[in-house]
């Protein structure tokens, strides 16, 4: 019984199906290689979180989500079918598998490690945010007044910061993962102070921003869209009228 139980326990699966997989088999790929692939997190959604998107807090567990996997430092070992599914049955990736098995299930491949919770895509901009000219943000983040806004809450907010910065689009904004969060108090001040502390913690990032209140529920709360990296020149110069991270 001892045997058959270490046996399992050491029993390799798929990192995105769970599919056995049987020495040499598989595809060794970075964290990085996986969670910016939206192929990843369209199966996933489609499968093992499936009930994610249907929950009223999707946004705030779509970010936990991102942040959990992105934080992966060990290399991801996948089947061949889901190889095949993130366009990443590369030669290379088939090479580093069978190094990971030969020695001992340690090797990791050029680039393993966790990555920035901002290098996360978990969707492929539509075609209207291509011809825009605008990329998507890298993140967004959603601030109730003493209380923690839902999807109700952010289209509310996702409405009102598209009116105050074109050419920005709802379909900007809704694919991106969110992070969700509230002030201790439900003064306009505080909403106001957690926006300043999102941009200073976001240097070197381009950032629009929007206060807005819910007349159903009377509560108030507030909404920051962040472009990071390679987006924030084309953001800069698409979104004049935004403020820049840091300071």
């Amino acid at each position: 019984m001892g045997q058959l139980l270490n046996a399992l326990l050491r029993r390799t699966v798929c990192d995105m199906c769970t599919e056995r997989i049987r020495r040499p088999e598989g595809y060794l790929l970075t964290t990085r290689q996986v969670v910016t692939n939206p192929e990843y997190w369209e199966f996933m959604f489609a499968n093992s979180w499936a009930s994610v998107l249907a929950s009223e807090n999707a946004p705030e567990m779509k970010y936990t989500l991102a942040e959990r996997q992105a934080s992966q430092s060990t290399p991801w070992l996948i089947c061949s079918s889901c190889a095949d599914r993130l366009h990443s049955a590369t030669p290379q990736a088939r090479t580093d598998a069978e190094r990971w098995w030969n020695e001992g299930r340690r090797f990791a491949p050029q680039g393993s490690g966790p990555v920035s919770v901002e290098e996360v895509r978990q969707a492929r901009p539509p075609e209207t945010v291509l011809q825009s000219g605008l990329p998507m943000p890298n993140k967004i983040f959603l601030i109730g007044a003493k209380f923690e806004p839902g999807q109700d809450d952010f289209f509310l907010a996702a409405e009102g910061l598209v009116g105050l910065h074109p050419p920005l689009t709802m379909e900007h904004l809704h694919r991106v993962f969110i992070k969700v969060s509230s002030t201790s108090t439900d003064e306009v001040s505080a909403l106001t102070q957690a926006v300043d502390e999102v941009r200073r913690e976001s240097p070197r990032a381009w950032l629009v921003d929007s206060l807005c209140l819910n007349r159903r529920t009377g509560r108030d709360l507030a909404i920051v869209a962040m472009w990071s990296g390679e987006a924030v020149g084309l953001a800069r110069e698409r979104l004049p009228k935004g403020t820049p991270g840091g300071g």
